[in-house]
């Protein structure tokens, strides 16, 4: 597989993920590179932000945004690159802010594409605080006040204070998010120079609205948030772990060879189904430990799941992941 790199370090404020370790990149300068797939296919780093797009003789097809800062400074790297040939698509994953925003710097030329129930989704965003910032909220009020802005999420939330009254709002998070102008529900291909983009709805595993894009030519897919690569997740709100199972095993359906995640490394078809395998010996083993009438704590003091030991946050996630699942299926039925 060709692989081509051009890199470029630019001081801004680096973009938001779920994992603790990138949340304390936020004030560092971010890394930043164009790395080629294969074919006309490539994707974008930015931190530990990914996204992709596909190049043809008449524009580009652009996944994520991820950031107004990112997608200015991939407008410059596309027109030096690929002299003449616009982004004529933005197809967003999903609503959350640290992917999506940014759409606004290709408008011009762009037609900003999403699931039926992005826009929907974006309004409910605007107006609640994020599951994955819940508990930096300590007061309960729905904004950030300066004493929760501390430690290492404390800078990336201070910047979006966009009006400087000392308070983010999750409207402030939201800012530079663009409702989306054209939708589909189940499936929608995008054409453009005689290649081909499909759009697939796989359920909804962390977000009502998901989409994953499939490169049918290149036999790649790209997936966001709820499908990490030999990694375990940081945690499966707002979804359930049947899900993320119902999801992941939507994308396995398809005729590829390599999944890049909007986080983390790329990876090759058996590492999707080995990940769903994992959420399914997950659920199977807290089944049976709470039939067995066993705690939370004995569960993790055992030997399940020993066999993704050498998964790079396994040590770091294996007991939240317990804890989480083991208390939605103790949940009484709703």
């Amino acid at each position: 597989m060709k692989r081509t790199v051009w890199r470029a370090g630019l001081a801004a404020i680096g973009t938001l993920t779920l994992s603790t370790a990138v949340f304390a990149q936020a004030a560092q300068p971010p890394t930043r590179a164009i790395t080629n797939i294969g074919g006309d296919l490539y994707r974008v780093q930015d931190n530990q932000h990914y996204t992709v797009f596909l190049v043809t003789p008449e524009g580009i097809i652009l996944g994520d945004p991820i950031n107004p800062q990112v997608a200015t400074w991939l407008k410059g790297e596309l027109a030096t690159r690929f002299p003449n040939r616009q982004v004529r698509y933005v197809l967003q994953s999903h609503h959350d802010f640290d992917h999506a925003s940014g759409a606004r710097v290709f408008n011009d030329t762009a037609e900003l594409v999403g699931h039926a129930d992005f826009n929907a989704e974006l309004r409910k965003a605007q107006s609640s605080v994020p599951e994955f910032f819940a508990a930096l909220d300590l007061n309960k009020n729905g904004r950030f006040e300066k004493a929760e802005m501390q430690g290492q999420f404390g800078a990336f939330l201070a910047v979006q204070d966009r009006n400087g009254d000392g308070t983010v709002t999750p409207a402030e998070l939201y800012t530079d998010v663009m409702p989306v102008e054209t939708t589909f529900t189940d499936r929608r291909t995008v054409t453009l120079g005689g290649k081909t983009v499909q759009l697939i709805h796989p359920g909804t595993a962390h977000a009502k609205d998901m989409a994953v894009l499939y490169f049918p030519a290149e036999r790649v897919v790209f997936a966001v948030d709820y499908l990490p690569v030999k990694s375990l997740p940081f945690g499966f709100a707002p979804s359930t772990p049947q899900d993320v199972i119902a999801s992941v095993r939507a994308v396995e359906t398809l005729d590829f060879d390599t999944i890049t995640p909007g986080h983390g490394e790329v990876g090759a078809k058996a590492d999707v189904t080995a990940y769903r395998q994992y959420v399914e010996d997950l659920v199977a083993g807290i089944q049976e430990g709470i039939r067995a009438g066993r705690t939370v704590e004995q569960l993790q003091a055992g030997n399940m799941l020993d066999k993704y030991k050498a998964w790079p946050n396994y040590a770091m996630q294996r007991n939240q992941n317990i804890a989480e699942v083991y208390g939605i299926l103790k949940a009484p039925a709703r």
